[in-house]
């Protein structure tokens, strides 16, 4: 990268990936791809800690693997690590999140079945963070439309060991020891679908922002509507 600003777009489609790079004006744009022609790209990600490229990929024949790339994707290495714990490939992959940037080496990655993994090596391998995947409530989740899937992780700006992750259906759960144990953050989180409309897990969220401004102030849009946090 140049010390001139760059904006980086990067596009996933169901034919690969695509790179758009341009200048603060951008009038112009160099454009590569596609990268990995005949595969899914669910989610592209840029690590600004150290200028790497992920790309969460699918393929209906080799399944869900993950690449990185440390040349604006000249060239690309697949990640290491990424099964479940009796060793069967993982059905999905889908939204990938560099860490803080007082943990420089650690990258999360989640998906299907609810599961998250997390690498202390950049993206280079990976291990399944056990307090997700041998979580108390986990009998009580289920699969949403798209499968029971980590699809966003929220990483806190100001606190390097809280992160959320939302997953459907079971809810939003939040860390506050780096990934070690979860809590469930479903309180008056409305389940019409349930017996119970206000259950502690079993929520159907479907995306998890966190303010820009204000990182105490949660959004979720949620099966049942839009719902709000101030205290996460």
């Amino acid at each position: 990268m140049s010390t001139k600003k760059t904006v980086l777009v990067m596009v996933g489609t169901r034919k690969g990936a695509f790179i758009y790079r341009s200048d603060e004006a951008r009038t112009e744009w160099a454009v590569s791809g596609p990268h990995f022609p005949g595969w899914s790209a669910h989610h592209l990600q840029y690590d600004g800690r150290n200028g790497r490229l992920f790309a969460v990929l699918d393929h209906m024949v080799y399944g869900a693997n993950l690449h990185y790339s440390d040349d604006m994707g000249e060239s690309w290495q697949i990640s290491e690590g990424l099964q479940l714990p009796d060793g069967k490939a993982v059905p999905r992959l889908w939204h990938v999140l560099p860490g803080h940037p007082d943990r420089p080496d650690t990258v999360w990655l989640g998906g299907d079945p609810g599961i998250l993994f997390r690498s202390a090596d950049k993206g280079a391998s990976w291990q399944i963070v056990d307090g997700i995947f041998e979580h108390p409530t986990r009998e009580n989740w289920m699969a949403g439309a798209g499968g029971m899937m980590v699809h966003t992780i929220v990483q806190d700006p100001t606190e390097a060991d809280r992160l959320y992750v939302a997953i459907s259906a079971a809810g939003v759960f939040r860390s506050d020891d780096g990934g070690e144990t979860w809590q469930p953050k479903n309180r008056g989180v409305l389940a019409t679908f349930l017996p119970d409309n206000y259950p502690e897990v079993g929520q159907c969220c479907h995306h998890l922002v966190m303010s820009p401004t204000d990182p105490g102030l949660l959004f979720q849009q949620n099966h049942c509507g839009v719902f709000r946090s101030s205290n996460g």
